[in-house]
């Protein structure tokens, strides 16, 4: 039993781990995963026989999924509806990130598969509960994130300094996304060489950028990340 519960622990972290954090290399994977070079292979070939495939590609220096397969959805009461929605607000909490985005798009496959009235009623319960009142942003800026760490894109953001008065525009390169006290924060790389974290809730406006980050100072962020056990965090 003990045996079993480390391998799906093992399993499920492998796939967070690639969808969070697609721009590290295979030997630092490995590492944050804590399991030896045989163990990975022999992890990622059980992903596979899930459904779950993915490579890593050295031209674009990070992972790419290749197969992430629908699960065919059950009958499911309201209430029990009800009872999912809050419990992804809940699962904010404990920071990570994809389990979080992962959770939420599933409670909104459910909700495209409702009746009208219902299904209007749980959309709304989902970006005014859950992402408005739980996670401080819209489903817009939520989703331009995700694109944005996955795609390597650069973001330009306008900061509201709440403790200088008055605002700064920065231009950001996401490498990852977190929950911190149910709030939204984003850790990026800032082109001058400095990383930090920023909290969404305090961005007057942002745009997604046609360029792409290189790619280097994401892998570099992400080595800094994953050295430290308690980043020093900037919220600016």
């Amino acid at each position: 039993m003990s045996s079993d519960h480390h391998r799906v622990s093992r399993l499920i972290r492998m796939a967070s781990e690639i969808k969070t954090n697609p721009q590290q290399e295979p030997p630092a994977l490995i590492r944050a995963l804590g399991i030896s070079k045989p163990q990975f292979y022999k992890d990622k070939g059980a992903l596979e026989k899930l459904g779950f495939s993915f490579r890593y590609n050295r031209t674009q220096k990070r992972f790419i999924i290749d197969r992430d397969p629908y699960i065919p959805i059950y009958d499911l009461t309201l209430t029990e509806t009800f009872a999912l929605v809050m419990a992804v607000r809940q699962l904010s909490a404990t920071g990570d990130f994809v389990l979080t985005y992962d959770a939420l798009n599933a409670v909104r496959r459910i909700a495209s598969n409702s009746p009208q009235d219902q299904r209007e009623f749980l959309r709304s319960c989902l970006d005014d509960v859950v992402l408005k009142e739980g996670f401080g942003c819209d489903s817009k800026i939520l989703a331009d994130l995700q694109k944005a760490v996955k795609e390597g894109r650069r973001m330009s953001i306008v900061y509201d300094l709440y403790s200088e008065g008055g605002v700064k525009e920065y231009t950001i390169d996401p490498c990852q996304l977190y929950f911190k006290r149910r709030a939204l924060y984003v850790d990026a790389y800032v082109p001058d060489g400095t990383p930090g974290s920023f909290g969404v809730r305090s961005w007057t406006m942002y745009m997604l950028l046609s360029e792409s980050n290189s790619g280097d100072s994401i892998q570099q962020l992400t080595s800094s990340l994953r050295q430290m056990q308690t980043l020093a965090r900037f919220v600016v």
